[in-house]
């Protein structure tokens, strides 16, 4: 496909966005910003091997509904509450310098090596649906991972 095609479906996705993460922070005050996230984390392992065989197609509409799915649902409903989420996980004299650190942590590790390890699955098995099983795998343990963390409404009771 063109670059102006793959462009467009990134567009109509992140113009999605600027609904859907609203809601969702909304949603998750409503339901709790953990198991939000934690769904959040389910969801991004169930779809991750469809999207990624969508994306893989060929097809314009294929590219762009997984492109939308991703930005305004599997993103947003992780981004929307994560926030809330990550601001209990600290008392107030600590939270700035910890999110802070973890978010910056992560990113190196996550954001830095994610394109290193997509390639090398891409190059070993010719295929890109390594790639959607290596997110699927991301997404179980962020699943896990949320529903660990402290609980935004436990922390906001008086002691």
């Amino acid at each position: 496909m063109s670059r102006s095609e793959a462009l467009r479906g990134i567009i109509i996705g992140a113009t999605c966005q600027i609904i859907t993460i609203p809601f969702f922070g909304w949603l998750g005050d409503k339901v709790g910003s953990r198991r939000l996230y934690t769904w959040g984390g389910v969801l991004l392992a169930v779809m991750s091997v469809p999207l990624f065989l969508a994306l893989g197609s060929g097809s314009v509409v294929a590219y762009t509904t997984a492109v939308v799915l991703g930005l305004a649902l599997n993103y947003a409903c992780i981004f929307g509450p994560q926030s809330d989420l990550y601001g209990a996980q600290f008392p107030a004299e600590l939270r700035y310098s910890g999110m802070s650190m973890g978010i910056q942590i992560a990113a190196a590790f996550g954001g830095g090596l994610a394109p290193i390890v997509a390639t090398g699955l891409v190059a070993k098995f010719g295929s890109i649906v390594p790639v959607g099983i290596y997110l699927a795998v991301l997404g179980v343990i962020t699943a896990i991972s949320a529903s660990l963390m402290r609980n935004p409404d436990q922390s906001r009771q008086p002691r």
